[in-house]
């Protein structure tokens, strides 16, 4: 196990090279820029706009200033200050540190995503599998029709009517934010502000999940094991969590990984519209702004993440399948 570990994070550098290479490249060629609205400012004059444009490195050629910024070369300072050095560079806007500002905010995003995987897990395995062993019931017929409106209503939607029910209309929750101004922060304050945000980033992975959950039970339940396990005396519900669910989940662990860019990509909706202080509402502001080195910033922890939830699931995999082993 832990040799295959180590692979994998061996292959995963190249990989996360490229995706830094490729994201700084499509960035930059982005019509327009950070001095777009200088450009267009008649008081400003060109030559204060070609100051501003060589104090911030950006008449050197794109090739130079990835590598400045991933640290391989120095910068116009002679220093060596940049991705491999652990520094992500400086915000345009507010020339504060663009790693100082992810990790201001990564932890309220790692809140709000696990709180979402947890209640996508909670809910969709359950559902899924009551829905393979009582198929073609009511209940199994609802959760089809629950799980396909989930999928087919997009998630800013559900968004606005849940503030609009429970924060407008019935006051139950906070309408946004992660503490009530002007109160002590606690953590039940915490929880009513994260509630409705995780749920609704959540709401996309259930209607997902539950299906998949569902088509792999039908299939394990017709196994002869399956059968085997009931003639040996075994009771139903031992014989559907210990041997059923346990091999249909092989498939769903690797979906599970490979949703994580979902959850990642959801969330920067989700903390929008919830105010929730989190990078994807930090790049939101910084993608509105033109503030690259931010958005890298936000894209290349995004790519860790989601090279981290790729490894897990391979791990889940092995872990629930000991037919499978790393060579």
């Amino acid at each position: 196990m832990s040799r295959f570990i180590a692979q994998r994070l061996l292959q995963a550098i190249p990989v996360f090279l490229v995706i830094t290479l490729i994201t700084f490249v499509l960035i930059n060629l982005t019509p327009g820029g950070p001095l777009a609205r200088l450009e267009l400012d008649k008081d400003i004059k060109p030559a204060d706009i070609e100051r501003i444009r060589t104090n911030m490195g950006l008449d050197q050629p794109m090739w130079k200033r990835y590598l400045v910024w991933l640290g391989v070369v120095p910068n116009s300072r002679g220093e060596f200050a940049g991705l491999l050095e652990g520094e992500m560079g400086i915000s345009y806007i507010d020339q504060t540190s663009v790693a100082e500002n992810i990790l201001d905010r990564l932890p309220n995003t790692l809140l709000l995503t696990v709180s979402s995987l947890l209640i996508s897990l909670l809910i969709a395995i359950p559902l899924g599998v009551i829905s393979a062993v009582k198929r073609h019931t009511l209940l199994d017929n609802v959760a089809t029709v629950l799980s396909t409106a989930g999928v087919s209503i997009p998630a800013f939607w559900f968004g606005l009517m849940a503030i609009l029910l429970f924060s407008v209309k019935l006051r139950w929750l906070p309408s946004g934010g992660m503490y009530t101004l002007g109160q002590e922060q606690s953590r039940w304050d915490l929880l009513k502000h994260l509630l409705m945000p995780a749920s609704i980033l959540s709401i996309l992975n259930v209607a997902g999940w539950n299906r998949y959950v569902r088509s792999s039970m039908l299939e394990v339940l017709g196994q002869d094991y399956l059968r085997t396990a009931r003639a040996k005396g075994l009771g139903e519900r031992l014989v559907i969590v210990r041997h059923a669910l346990r091999n249909a989940l092989i498939p769903v662990a690797t979906l599970i990984g490979l949703s994580l860019p979902s959850l990642v990509g959801g969330a920067l909706v989700t903390e929008t519209i919830f105010g929730w202080p989190g990078m994807g509402r930090l790049a939101y502001h910084a993608a509105t702004k033109r503030d690259y080195p931010i958005i890298m910033g936000v894209l290349v922890i995004s790519s860790l993440m989601v090279l981290l939830g790729s490894l897990l699931s391979d791990v889940a995999y092995m872990a629930l399948d000991p037919r499978i082993r790393a060579d």
